[in-house]
Protein backbone atom coordinates (compact mmCIF):
# COMPACT_ATOMS: atom_id res chain seq x y z
CA UNK A 1 0.00 0.00 0.00
CA UNK A 2 1.23 3.48 -0.79
CA UNK A 3 2.41 5.67 2.05
CA UNK A 4 0.35 8.66 3.19
CA UNK A 5 3.00 11.03 1.78
CA UNK A 6 2.60 9.44 -1.63
CA UNK A 7 -1.12 10.19 -1.50
CA UNK A 8 -0.47 13.80 -0.54
CA UNK A 9 2.04 14.21 -3.37
CA UNK A 10 -0.49 12.78 -5.83
CA UNK A 11 -3.22 15.02 -4.43
CA UNK A 12 -1.04 18.11 -4.87
CA UNK A 13 -0.31 17.20 -8.48
CA UNK A 14 -3.99 16.63 -9.19
CA UNK A 15 -4.99 19.86 -7.48
CA UNK A 16 -2.44 21.68 -9.62
CA UNK A 17 -3.89 20.07 -12.74
CA UNK A 18 -7.36 21.23 -11.65
CA UNK A 19 -6.10 24.78 -11.10
CA UNK A 20 -4.82 24.79 -14.67
CA UNK A 21 -7.94 23.18 -16.11
CA UNK A 22 -10.85 23.26 -13.62
CA UNK A 23 -13.11 21.21 -15.91
CA UNK A 24 -10.69 18.25 -16.06
CA UNK A 25 -13.08 15.42 -15.15
CA UNK A 26 -10.37 12.76 -14.96
CA UNK A 27 -8.18 14.82 -12.62
CA UNK A 28 -11.19 15.34 -10.34
CA UNK A 29 -12.01 11.63 -10.54
CA UNK A 30 -8.42 10.68 -9.70
CA UNK A 31 -8.33 13.15 -6.81
CA UNK A 32 -11.56 11.58 -5.55
CA UNK A 33 -9.84 8.19 -5.57
CA UNK A 34 -6.87 9.58 -3.65
CA UNK A 35 -9.16 11.12 -1.05
CA UNK A 36 -11.14 7.87 -0.79
CA UNK A 37 -7.91 5.90 -0.17
CA UNK A 38 -7.05 8.41 2.56
CA UNK A 39 -10.46 7.85 4.17
CA UNK A 40 -11.50 11.44 3.46
CA UNK A 41 -14.93 10.45 2.20
CA UNK A 42 -16.57 13.88 2.06
CA UNK A 43 -13.70 15.23 -0.04
CA UNK A 44 -13.85 12.15 -2.25
CA UNK A 45 -17.57 12.71 -2.77
CA UNK A 46 -16.96 16.34 -3.70
CA UNK A 47 -14.37 15.33 -6.31
CA UNK A 48 -16.48 12.55 -7.83
CA UNK A 49 -19.39 15.00 -8.10
CA UNK A 50 -17.05 17.53 -9.70
CA UNK A 51 -15.93 14.91 -12.23
CA UNK A 52 -19.56 14.10 -13.05
CA UNK A 53 -20.38 17.79 -13.48
CA UNK A 54 -17.90 17.83 -16.37
CA UNK A 55 -18.47 14.27 -17.63
CA UNK A 56 -21.92 12.95 -16.61
CA UNK A 57 -21.26 9.71 -18.51
CA UNK A 58 -18.36 8.64 -16.28
CA UNK A 59 -19.85 5.39 -14.95
CA UNK A 60 -16.94 4.68 -12.62
CA UNK A 61 -17.43 8.06 -10.89
CA UNK A 62 -21.08 7.14 -10.23
CA UNK A 63 -19.91 3.75 -8.94
CA UNK A 64 -17.32 5.30 -6.63
CA UNK A 65 -19.89 7.83 -5.39
CA UNK A 66 -22.18 4.92 -4.62
CA UNK A 67 -19.43 3.28 -2.60
CA UNK A 68 -18.70 6.48 -0.64
CA UNK A 69 -22.38 7.01 0.14
CA UNK A 70 -22.72 3.37 1.15
CA UNK A 71 -19.78 3.68 3.56
CA UNK A 72 -21.53 6.68 5.10
CA UNK A 73 -24.80 4.75 5.43
CA UNK A 74 -26.51 6.98 2.85
CA UNK A 75 -28.07 4.01 1.08
CA UNK A 76 -30.66 5.88 -1.02
CA UNK A 77 -27.89 7.96 -2.59
CA UNK A 78 -25.68 4.90 -2.98
CA UNK A 79 -28.44 2.99 -4.78
CA UNK A 80 -29.15 5.96 -7.03
CA UNK A 81 -25.51 6.18 -8.07
CA UNK A 82 -25.08 2.44 -8.60
CA UNK A 83 -28.16 2.55 -10.86
CA UNK A 84 -26.76 5.54 -12.76
CA UNK A 85 -23.49 3.67 -13.27
CA UNK A 86 -25.46 0.69 -14.61
CA UNK A 87 -27.53 2.86 -16.91
CA UNK A 88 -24.27 4.06 -18.49
CA UNK A 89 -22.47 0.70 -18.33
CA UNK A 90 -24.88 -2.24 -17.91
CA UNK A 91 -21.94 -4.68 -17.79
CA UNK A 92 -20.41 -3.07 -14.66
CA UNK A 93 -20.45 -6.18 -12.45
CA UNK A 94 -19.23 -4.42 -9.31
CA UNK A 95 -21.93 -1.75 -9.58
CA UNK A 96 -24.53 -4.52 -9.94
CA UNK A 97 -23.13 -6.44 -6.95
CA UNK A 98 -22.93 -3.38 -4.68
CA UNK A 99 -26.42 -2.32 -5.73
CA UNK A 100 -27.60 -5.72 -4.51
CA UNK A 101 -25.72 -5.27 -1.22
CA UNK A 102 -27.28 -1.83 -0.65
CA UNK A 103 -30.77 -3.10 -1.49
CA UNK A 104 -30.32 -5.97 0.97
CA UNK A 105 -29.13 -3.54 3.65
CA UNK A 106 -32.41 -1.65 3.13
CA UNK A 107 -34.38 -4.87 3.50
CA UNK A 108 -35.36 -5.14 -0.18
CA UNK A 109 -34.43 -8.81 -0.47
CA UNK A 110 -36.43 -9.38 -3.63
CA UNK A 111 -34.66 -6.50 -5.41
CA UNK A 112 -31.32 -7.60 -3.99
CA UNK A 113 -31.91 -11.16 -5.17
CA UNK A 114 -32.60 -9.95 -8.70
CA UNK A 115 -29.37 -7.93 -8.76
CA UNK A 116 -27.30 -10.76 -7.25
CA UNK A 117 -28.68 -13.09 -9.93
CA UNK A 118 -27.76 -10.63 -12.65
CA UNK A 119 -24.26 -10.31 -11.15
CA UNK A 120 -23.93 -14.08 -11.30
CA UNK A 121 -25.18 -14.17 -14.87
CA UNK A 122 -22.30 -11.85 -15.75
CA UNK A 123 -19.72 -13.43 -13.43
CA UNK A 124 -20.80 -16.96 -12.34
CA UNK A 125 -17.82 -17.54 -10.02
CA UNK A 126 -18.41 -14.51 -7.79
CA UNK A 127 -18.56 -16.23 -4.41
CA UNK A 128 -19.73 -13.09 -2.62
CA UNK A 129 -22.72 -12.83 -4.95
CA UNK A 130 -23.66 -16.45 -4.27
CA UNK A 131 -23.48 -15.77 -0.53
CA UNK A 132 -25.51 -12.56 -0.89
CA UNK A 133 -28.11 -14.30 -3.02
CA UNK A 134 -28.32 -17.06 -0.43
CA UNK A 135 -29.03 -14.49 2.30
CA UNK A 136 -31.65 -12.76 0.13
CA UNK A 137 -33.35 -16.06 -0.71
CA UNK A 138 -33.27 -17.15 2.92
CA UNK A 139 -34.90 -13.87 3.98
CA UNK A 140 -37.67 -14.61 1.48
CA UNK A 141 -38.20 -18.09 2.94
CA UNK A 142 -36.64 -19.88 -0.04
CA UNK A 143 -34.42 -22.08 2.10
CA UNK A 144 -33.62 -24.83 -0.46
CA UNK A 145 -32.48 -22.33 -3.09
CA UNK A 146 -30.53 -20.42 -0.45
CA UNK A 147 -28.74 -23.58 0.65
CA UNK A 148 -27.62 -24.32 -2.92
CA UNK A 149 -26.08 -20.86 -3.22
CA UNK A 150 -24.41 -21.10 0.19
CA UNK A 151 -22.83 -24.39 -0.90
CA UNK A 152 -21.67 -22.83 -4.16
CA UNK A 153 -20.16 -19.86 -2.31
CA UNK A 154 -18.24 -22.21 -0.01
CA UNK A 155 -17.06 -24.33 -2.93
CA UNK A 156 -15.81 -21.25 -4.79
CA UNK A 157 -14.07 -19.84 -1.72
CA UNK A 158 -12.34 -23.16 -1.05
CA UNK A 159 -11.22 -23.29 -4.67
CA UNK A 160 -9.91 -19.72 -4.51
CA UNK A 161 -8.05 -20.42 -1.26
CA UNK A 162 -6.56 -23.60 -2.70
CA UNK A 163 -5.39 -21.73 -5.81
CA UNK A 164 -3.91 -18.98 -3.64
CA UNK A 165 -2.07 -21.50 -1.47
CA UNK A 166 -0.71 -23.36 -4.50
CA UNK A 167 0.44 -20.08 -6.03
CA UNK A 168 2.33 -19.09 -2.88
CA UNK A 169 4.20 -22.44 -2.85
CA UNK A 170 5.73 -21.82 -6.27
Amino acid sequence: MARQGDFEAAAKQLQHALQIKPDNAMAAYDLGNVRARQGRLDEAIDQFQRALKHDPGLARAHFNLGQMFSKQGRLDQAIRNFRLALRIDPAHVKARYYLAVALAEQGDFQGAGKEYQESLRMEPNLAEAHAGLARALSAQGKKDQALRHYHEAVRLLKSQNQNTNEGSKK
